[in-house]
C-alpha cells in the first residue's frame, strides 16, 4: 500500500503559453532518497492510479484537452508525493465568416494571451466576443473557463481609385460607391459603368446585403422560389434574407429578383438586417408615411441613424424608386454609423 510523505517526494508543473491548441508541460520529480516514478493524468485518486517508472527529475508531457491535471511523485521507498495540479481552458475560435489559426488555444490557469489576427476579404477584425453579432470585442484574455469567442468584424473603409465615368468626384454616393467595390459588394454593370441612377433590383439589393455581412451560408438549403436558380448570383442571398426575415417571395412560389425596389422596401430591408432596432425619434416628420405602414419604424431609424432623409422636410417618397447609388449610399452610412 503507498504512503503519503508530506515531506518527500516533491514534484512541480510548469506550461508554455503558446497561442495555439496544446501546450508543453514540465514536470520536475525529486526525492531525497531518489525518484523511483510517477503519475500524471486526470485522476486526483493517487492511490489507485498507476505510476510510471523513472529516475528522471525532469518529464515532458504534451496537453491537448481542457480539464485539471494531476502529478503525484513515487520515491524507491513507495512511498508518494501530495498532489500537484495544473488546470487547462479551451478557447475555441469562430472566424464568424473569416478565417483564423490556429482554430482553438488551450491556456493553463492564470495564464493570458493575445487573440491570433483572423482576416477577411473587406472587413477588418475588432477583436473577440462571446456573442457572434458583438460590435466591439476584447484583443487579450485571461480565461476562467473553456467557452467561444467569435470575431468581430468592421466593414474596411478602404477606397480605390474608381474608373466609372460616370462617377464623378463629389457625388453624394463617390464614397460608397468606392466603399462598396473595395470590399466586394457590388462592381459596375460594365469596366468603366456603375450607373448609379439605375434602379436596384430585388436580386441586386439582396445581394449587396448578404455580401455587407460577409456572404454567409444559409442555414438551408431548400428554395421555394420558381424564379430564383442555383446558379444565379444572388441564389445564397436569397436564401439567407428570407430564412432571416430580412424580406419575403412576392408569393409562396416566386420572388421576383428583376423587379425594382422601392426607397420604403430597401430601408426595410436594411431595418430588418440590423435585428429592428427601435428608433428614439418620438416625432414623424413626413406626411407620407403613416403609423401602420411596414416601412414605418424603418424610417424612422434610417433617419435617426443619419442613414437617409427625406426627399424634402416632409416627405419620404417611400414608392419612389430606389437606385444603385442610394442603394451603397444607405449601406456605406450604416456601415460606418
Amino acid at each position: 500500500e503507498l504512503y503519503r510523505d508530506s515531506s518527500a517526494p516533491t514534484g512541480s508543473i510548469s506550461a508554455t503559453n503558446n497561442v495555439a491548441s496544446s501546450q508543453t508541460v514540465t514536470l520536475t520529480l525529486s526525492d531525497n532518497v531518489g525518484v523511483a516514478g510517477y503519475y500524471w493524468g486526470t485522476s486526483s485518486s493517487y492511490s489507485s492510479n498507476t505510476y510510471t517508472a523513472t529516475s528522471s527529475s525532469s518529464v515532458t508531457k504534451t496537453v491537448s484537452s481542457p480539464g485539471t491535471y494531476y502529478l503525484t511523485v513515487k520515491n524507491s521507498d513507495g512511498n508518494v508525493s501530495a498532489n500537484y495540479s495544473i488546470t487547462f481552458y479551451k478557447t475555441t475560435l469562430n472566424a464568424n465568416g473569416g478565417s483564423v489559426t490556429p482554430t482553438s488555444i488551450l491556456t493553463a490557469s492564470g495564464k493570458s494571451f493575445t487573440f491570433p489576427s483572423a482576416t477577411m476579404s473587406g472587413y477588418s477584425c475588432e477583436g473577440w466576443s462571446t456573442s457572434n453579432s458583438a460590435t466591439s470585442g476584447v484583443k487579450t484574455l485571461k480565461p476562467t473557463k473553456s467557452q467561444t469567442y467569435f470575431a468581430v468584424w468592421k466593414i474596411s473603409t478602404i477606397k480605390p481609385t474608381l474608373n466609372f465615368k460616370d462617377v464623378k468626384p463629389g457625388a453624394y454616393y463617390a464614397d460608397a460607391v468606392a466603399w462598396a467595390v473595395a470590399n466586394g459588394i457590388t462592381s459596375g454593370t460594365s469596366a468603366t459603368t456603375f450607373s448609379p441612377d439605375d434602379g436596384c433590383t430585388r436580386g441586386q439589393v439582396v445581394t449587396f446585403l448578404w455580401r455587407a455581412a460577409g456572404s454567409p451560408e444559409p442555414v438551408g438549403a431548400k428554395n421555394p422560389f420558381r424564379d430564383v436558380k442555383s446558379d444565379a448570383y444572388y441564389y445564397k442571398a436569397v436564401l439567407w434574407a428570407v430564412e432571416n426575415g430580412i424580406t419575403s417571395g412576392t408569393s409562396q412560389t416566386t420572388f421576383s429578383p428583376e423587379d425594382i425596389c422601392t426607397r420604403g422596401q430597401i430601408v426595410t430591408f436594411l431595418w430588418r438586417a440590423n435585428g429592428k432596432p427601435a428608433s428614439s425619434k418620438t416625432g414623424n416628420p413626413f406626411k407620407d408615411v403613416k403609423s401602420g405602414d411596414y416601412f414605418y419604424d424603418a424610417v424612422l431609424w434610417a433617419v435617426e441613424k443619419g442613414i437617409t432623409l427625406g426627399t424634402d422636410a416632409a416627405h419620404f417618397s417611400p414608392s419612389d424608386t430606389c437606385t444603385r447609388g442610394q442603394v451603397v449610399t444607405f449601406l456605406y452610412r450604416d456601415a460606418n454609423s
